[in-house]
């Protein structure tokens, strides 16, 4: 059990690293990042339903037990809604500020599904002093002068960053709660409970996908015909990648208490994004935000223990 607790945790750690990467990889080569966006949740979406219908025809389980209660199906609804919009701030928070702070901005929310999950959830209640620090952390990290960012505010990047940090602290909470609620739907049927989890992660994306259509439409997104394939293809590795780390942080999140889950995904995916920002995309941060960089890994460190 802990060895395959283990390749879960280490799997969500490298594919959560990959989703800001993507997305500066697809706007350096003129890519949609909304059409992006919409067709890795169909991706997703498709290779999600796999595992439900390897259950029915190969496993054996029965259909009745991919059935979920009207009630977790209505979290799954928000669930997917958080889902696309944290790819929406993620996009754009990588183009502003770069792929390293804004890694450490999504992951810096740890500090919400924790404390959510103690007031909510009845989970170990957090040291306080370590979410002080992330909170002290962040505001540092978004809160540069002006000149630190080409062609954007100080005033624009805090406010992408806080929706970042928003958007990803509730949706990590959204995802234990769904999984919390399953297991207490199954009670004590094992198969019963995994068959809810795959069925949870298909209406997440499928909601998550519904969302993305309606915001293309909105922007008049499928009207552009360019890179129509770079598009779809994109899209196709971005809903592989977001599969695998939803999939391996569902199944750790099982086995490991939030409190201990978070801050050691979290720290890796900090430390992985932000090494490829400096050594790949040559990104340079202020002083300031190696600041609150550091305090923000000390933090997760001692919110772990």
């Amino acid at each position: 059990m802990y060895f395959y607790t283990m390749i879960y945790l280490i799997t969500a750690i490298i594919c959560g690293s990959l989703f800001s990467i993507l997305f500066k990889v697809c706007a350096r080569s003129g890519g949609d990042s909304r059409l992006v966006i919409f067709y890795n949740y169909i991706t997703a979406l498709a290779a999600s339903l796999f595992p439900i219908g390897k259950g029915i025809f190969i496993d054996g389980t029965p259909a009745s037990s991919f059935v979920l209660p009207g009630w977790i199906i209505g979290l799954t609804v928000i669930s997917g809604l958080f889902f696309m919009l944290g790819f929406v701030s993620l996009n754009s928070s990588t183009q502003k500020c770069g792929v390293a702070l804004t890694t450490v901005c999504a992951k810096a929310a740890l500090v919400i599904p924790v404390i959510l999950c103690y007031l909510f959830l009845g989970e170990k209640e957090p040291a306080w002093g370590p979410v002080a620090m992330m909170f002290a952390a962040m505001i540092l990290i978004i809160s540069p002068s002006p000149s630190a960012f080409k062609g954007h505010s100080g005033k624009d990047f805090a406010a992408g960053a806080l929706l970042v940090f928003l958007c990803y602290g509730v949706s990590d909470f959204m995802l234990k709660l769904n999984q919390h609620s399953v297991r207490l739907n199954a009670g004590a049927d094992q198969v019963l409970e995994n068959a809810g989890m795959d069925s949870m992660m298909s209406f997440i994306f499928l909601f998550a996908m519904i969302a993305s259509f309606a915001y293309c439409l909105m922007k008049g997104s499928f009207k552009n015909k360019e890179n129509r394939l770079k598009n779809i293809l994109f899209g196709l590795t971005l809903g592989l990648v977001n599969l695998g780390c939803t999939s391996s942080m569902i199944r750790s999140l099982a086995s490991l208490p939030s409190n201990v889950f978070f801050p050691i995904y979290n720290t890796g995916v900090v430390l992985v994004g932000t090494a490829a920002g400096i050594l790949f995309f040559r990104e340079k941060m202020k002083w300031t935000q190696v600041l609150g960089l550091i305090l923000a890994v000390i933090a997760v460190i001692l919110l772990k223990r």
